[in-house]
């Protein structure tokens, strides 16, 4: 059974030190259990379960971070909320993009298509995006933002 245990800081210091806290011992393999801060488990279970800490988002961000998370999946490496926003990185070298709105990943999307066309030879690309769009990975203005790509290329 999961339990979920809500709290508000005063401060939105102490609620940052907290979550950095604990993301140090993530990285650290050391993730304290319910055992550690003595919580009693039901008899029906008979390990101790691990605790996790995660900040809580509105319906908005949650869906933000999980359109992230699906183009991360694809393309961007590093997808993750801070101070209650959502916030990505497409490699190690560049900026991180904070997502406001549905707009600012379809930008992303759209600019990680154009990489693509660059990347590849002309004919490859529309290949891959008509792939992509058949699959329902990218959506039609997507597919149609590489053919103009492609096309201007051609000339």
């Amino acid at each position: 059974m999961t339990s979920s245990l809500l709290f508000a800081t005063v401060c939105n210091w102490k609620k940052e030190g907290i979550l950095s806290a604990w993301e140090k011992r993530a990285q650290a393999k050391t993730i304290p259990t319910t055992a550690d801060i003595k919580i009693p488990t039901p008899a029906s279970e008979k390990n101790e379960s691990n605790i996790y800490v995660n900040e809580h988002l509105t319906a908005y961000s949650k869906g933000l971070l999980k359109r992230a998370r699906d183009l991360r999946a694809r393309s961007i490496k590093f997808v993750w909320t801070k101070s209650c926003k959502v916030l990505l990185r497409v490699t190690e070298s560049n900026p991180v993009i904070v997502v406001k709105n549905a707009e600012v990943l379809k930008k992303v999307e759209e600019d990680l298509l154009k990489q693509c066309v660059t990347d590849t030879d002309k004919s490859s690309s529309l290949v891959v995006a008509l792939i992509l769009w058949l699959t329902g990975q990218y959506s039609v203005s997507s597919f149609l933002s590489v053919v103009l790509i492609v096309s201007l290329m051609l000339r």
